[in-house]
Formats: structure tokens, sequence, C-alpha cells
């Protein structure tokens, strides 16, 4: 005699609802699984491979002589003034193009917050992102033309149309050691304004419209609404761009390899030569690649907290 007691009507009801959710799980699964993969094969890896070799002696051209050699990379990379010269121009670069990038695309996005006319704002949302939307390589392609000393159109307009300068001394903006870093920021600038609008935009759609309104009935002026209402707002917003912009523009590097001066070399040039010209001490180039990322999210960690939300607001 079986004295097994057959499973109740609620106990069904419970393994299939559960067997349901178990389905729906698998197939929300599925269906990022290959995000999963993208995120495995061209993120974790080499992460974990940069990780790897910044404790060996791994060589390109020698890689059956490699060996491990603990903390000697990090060592000598701590000791390298080569390594720390080229952050400090990164960081040079850091400080001209954080201002412009961040703060006028900011400005932007609160005048286009004004523009009642949809249309018109639409009109004016499309020209900005325009240059977000063109590839880097013609992006390059065009400034040099723009930056050339000779053919470029800034020096054309300084020249004929300004008389700024003569044709026989034009600027040579790409050459120039003092000129080099801020057209490489003004660049950066035109390239990224419409990308920053859009972040600043979606902020500005969270904060409700009454606060604006209940301020101007009060008799507040504009830039008192924008600094008194706008700008503590969106500090969660502009703590995501000032992050996501610092680690942009402390390791840019193809601008560099394509418009670079020879006596500009910031650490993430400094980090490709090692690793893929000469002899290539790959081990050194990673533990390169690992210090510079430590000092960005030491950086990273000072901005969280000082725009971290306040406990009493």
């Amino acid at each position: 005699m079986n004295s097994s007691v057959p499973p109740t009507f609620q106990t069904m009801h419970r393994r299939a609802a559960m067997l349901r959710a178990f389905r729906r799980g698998a197939l929300g699964y599925l269906f990022i699984l290959p995000l999963l993969a993208f995120l495995l094969l061209y993120q974790a890896f080499p992460i974990l491979r940069v990780l790897w070799l910044s404790f060996t002696n791994y060589r390109n051209l020698y890689p059956d002589n490699t060996s491990f050699v603990g903390f000697r990379n990090y060592a000598r990379v701590l000791q390298d003034s080569v390594f720390w010269e080229g952050i400090r121009q990164a960081a040079e670069f850091t400080i001209i193009f954080i201002p412009g990038g961040v703060l006028f695309p900011l400005f932007l996005a609160i005048l286009l917050d004004r523009v009642r006319n949809a249309k018109v704002a639409g009109i004016y949302r499309t020209l900005l992102y325009i240059p977000a939307l063109i590839p880097g390589p013609l992006v390059f392609i065009l400034w040099n033309w723009m930056y050339g000393p000779d053919q470029g159109l800034i020096n054309w307009l300084l020249i004929n149309k300004l008389h700024l300068f003569s044709a026989s001394n034009p600027p040579i903006w790409l050459g120039d050691t003092n000129w080099f870093i801020p057209c490489i920021a003004i660049m950066e600038w035109w390239w990224g304004i419409g990308y920053h609008i859009v972040f600043f935009m979606v902020g500005l759609s969270a904060i409700p419209g009454e606060l604006y309104e209940a301020a101007r009935m009060d008799g507040a002026k504009e830039w008192q609404i924008a600094l008194k209402i706008t700008l503590p707002l969106l500090k969660p917003m502009l703590l995501i761009i000032l992050v996501l912009r610092l680690s942009t523009a402390m390791g840019v590097l193809v601008e560099y390899l394509v418009m670079g001066h020879d006596t500009f070399h910031p650490w993430t040039v400094y980090m490709y030569n090692l690793a893929f010209l000469n002899a290539q001490p790959m081990g050194h180039a990673a533990a390169i690649g690992w210090v510079g990322a430590v000092i960005m999210l030491i950086v990273a960690i000072g901005l969280f907290r000082l725009f971290r939300p306040d406990p009493e607001g």
C-alpha cells in the first residue's frame, strides 16, 4: 500500500506558478545572453587578461619566455618619470576639457528647455546632436583640415577675413606646443556637445514645472531659478557626466595618435608605445594601464563624495 499523500490542489497550483515563473525568467536570460556574451568576451576577458599580463614579463615577440614577476612592473611604474609626466599632461588636458565639455552643454540645455515651441526646439536639438553622429575618423579628418596652416578654415578666416595674421606666418595650431591641447579640447567639445545635451535634457525633464512657476510668481529671476532650482536638482546627472567625461578625457588615446604633437605624450600614448612598438614590454604597459585606472577611480570617488546628495535635503 502506497503511504504517500497525493499533492493538494494548492500545492499543484503553487508548483505550476513556480514553473511558469522559471520559464519566464529563463526566457529573459535567453534574450540577454548575447549581451552577457559580449560583456564577457570584450569587457571582462580583456580586463582580466591585462591584469594577468601586469604580473608577468610578457612580450609579443617572445611569448614562450613569459614568467611571473609579481609586483615588479608596478614598482617600475611608480618610479617611472615618463609615466608621471604623461599623467600630468593628461590632467592638463582634462582640466581644459571638463569646463567646456560639461558647463557649455549644460548652459545650452537650460536654454533649450526654455524654448516653448516644440518644432523650433526639435530643430535646435537635431542641429546640436549632428556632431555626435559623425564617426571618429571623419571628425579627425575634418578638424585636421580646419586646423591646417595653409588651407584650413580657421586660418583662412583669421588671415583673409579678419586680417589678424599674414599668409607668410600663419598659426600652426597642431604643431604648436602651447595650442595643441586646447585644439584637441575644442574638437572634443564640438564632437560631444549633442551627447551631453541629451543627458542634461533628460535631467531637466524630471524637474517638476511647478517649481519654476512658483519661483517666478515669487519674483525670482531666470539666473536665480537656474542657480537655486535647476543646478541642485541636476546634481545626479551632472555627477554622471563628470565621471564619464573624466574617464574619457584622462584616457583619450586615438586623438593623440592621429593628431598628436611630437612633444605631447600623455600616459595613454606612452602605454601604447610600450605595448606595440619597439621591444613591446606588455607587462610594463599593462601595469601602466592599471595604475592609470586606479588614479581615475580615486578621482571619480572624490567626485561622488563632492556631489553626493545632502542628507538634510
